[in-house]
């Protein structure tokens, strides 16, 4: 009966510390795939999207950058996303074309979509115009584009 072991209150401590570390660990790990709640206007950019978001699109000779999007929402828009599908291959862009309410792009932005999507016109299937909002992350601060899927407009070519 001479042997000798770690005493309760060592193993209690060693014990502590592992499971710290390991939920360290995994807050660490999974952090990164909890996404930031981003705000505009006071509200959630998802609510705003819903509420307050309406464009209007068309397109036209899209080689000679014939796009014109009118924000006919409640909300200012950061930008527009233009994607091109074409015989199974699809292209996003994004174009910086902030767009007040009321505001067309007509007199605000010059879209490059002839040079953008050059190879992709000729086999042209679908054109999609989603906008883009920018809303500030509740936590860091940061300024944060958000897509508004839900208020995409699509064209067939």
């Amino acid at each position: 009966m001479d042997k000798k072991a770690i005493s309760p209150i060592i193993a209690t401590v060693i014990l502590v510390s592992l499971v710290v570390t390991i939920s360290v660990i995994v807050w660490i790990f999974l952090g990164g795939f909890i996404k930031e709640l981003v705000v505009k206007q006071e509200k959630s950019v998802e609510a705003v999207c819903l509420d307050d978001v309406e464009i209007s699109a068309s397109v036209g000779d899209l080689s000679l950058d014939e796009v014109i999007i009118s924000n006919e929402g409640d909300a200012p828009i950061a930008g527009i996303n233009i994607e091109v599908k074409a015989g199974g291959e699809g292209r996003l862009k994004f174009y910086n074309c902030p767009l007040e309410s009321g505001a067309t792009s007509t007199e605000l932005c010059a879209f490059t979509t002839g040079v953008d999507f050059s190879d992709l016109l000729a086999e042209c299937q679908k054109v999609t115009v989603t906008p883009v909002l920018l809303g500030k992350g509740q936590k860091s601060g940061r300024h944060q584009r958000s897509v508004c899927e839900v208020k995409a407009k699509s064209f067939e070519c």
